[in-house]
């Protein structure tokens, strides 16, 4: 869990890079010595530090790392160094990517994912705890964790269909998968879109087709989290024709984080969810027309048969619960 000062040094942004700045980066991070932590900069890195002499436990990030970063990563300094420290030992570097232990699993990802795994992972089924046999759509599977996650719950009988256009991050999908040993996951090479189409790919699939649009990428997972074809166009596809071609009757639960697109998705998604009771948590952080997807899918779903509920505001996740 993350400590109550973490907590509190996430609801404080760092203002400017100024002396009030400074002096408020300077004031959080001594604060960051309630929690048992020392944070030394070093002269490209910070050390975050529990500990002293053979037994101090070291974790290293970037030193352009903001307040924040480091207040999760204190607050996760426990959890961290048992998934990375037994493949590390008591010095732990987080400045590329690392390989965890995950659910019984041996698993490639990088420092942003390993952050959003309690805040963001593990919240998609605050509202709908999934079930043995369930059919699980990860939408924007980036490395897989959610996939893995969802597969241990869904079991032998259950099916996870893990959409990921990104061919850097399928790379990491597959070896993550196959890896393990997990057989009820699928691996769909292809983003989620309003319709099946090959799109232009410049760094999510939505700037593609709305230059205006501003996204939070490059904070572990989404579709098109790296932006990377070698052709330069990607494959798309709708939901509801990806399940006809299928042959699936039905989906259970729906994970998507998919850097904006959620908007058209969505729409091309209400008549299947008018007939389908269908349970959905969307990433709506994203950027759109000036303001945060939540606002847009809120409204979208006054007249459907849907309660919207948008939490989790550290990794913000609108749920779409049918009544």
């Amino acid at each position: 869990m993350v400590s109550d000062i973490a907590r509190k040094l996430l609801m404080t942004e760092y203002l400017g890079q100024g002396g009030l700045g400074a002096l408020r980066r300077l004031w959080l991070e001594s604060r960051l010595l309630l929690s048992g932590a020392r944070v030394v900069r070093g002269k490209d890195c910070i050390w975050i530090e529990k500990g002293s002499g053979k037994s101090c436990r070291r974790l290293k990030i970037k030193g352009d790392s903001s307040v924040t970063t480091i207040a999760k990563t204190v607050g996760l300094f426990e959890s961290i160094m048992q998934m990375v420290g037994g493949r590390q030992g008591n010095e732990v570097d987080l400045t590329g990517d690392v390989e965890i232990d995950f659910l019984g699993c041996r698993i490639a990802t990088d420092f942003w994912s390993l952050l959003e795994i309690e805040s963001a992972l593990m919240q998609y089924n605050k509202f709908y705890k999934l079930r043995e046999g369930d059919i699980v759509f990860d939408c924007g599977g980036f490395h897989g964790m959610y996939s893995i996650y969802a597969s241990k719950q869904v079991g032998s009988s259950g099916k996870v269909y893990c959409f990921e256009p990104d061919s850097q991050s399928l790379k990491v999908i597959e070896k993550n998968i196959n890896g393990n040993g997990i057989t009820n996951v699928k691996v769909v090479k292809k983003g989620i879109w309003d319709k099946t189409a090959k799109l232009p790919w410049s760094n999510t699939i939505i700037s593609s087709i709305d230059p205006n649009a501003a996204t939070l990428g490059g904070t572990g997972g989404g579709q098109g989290a790296s932006a990377n074809t070698a052709e330069g166009y990607i494959d798309v596809v709708s939901i509801p024709e990806f399940c006809l071609q299928e042959g699936i009757e039905k989906i259970d639960f729906i994970k998507m984080d998919i850097e904006g697109a959620e908007i058209e998705v969505l729409q091309s998604l209400a008549d299947y969810l008018r007939q389908h009771k269908v349970n959905l948590a969307i990433a709506s952080y994203h950027i759109r027309d000036g303001a945060k997807t939540s606002n847009a899918i809120e409204k979208m779903m006054r007249p459907m048969p849907y309660r919207a509920i948008t939490a989790n505001l550290q990794h913000r996740t609108t749920y779409l619960i049918p009544l």
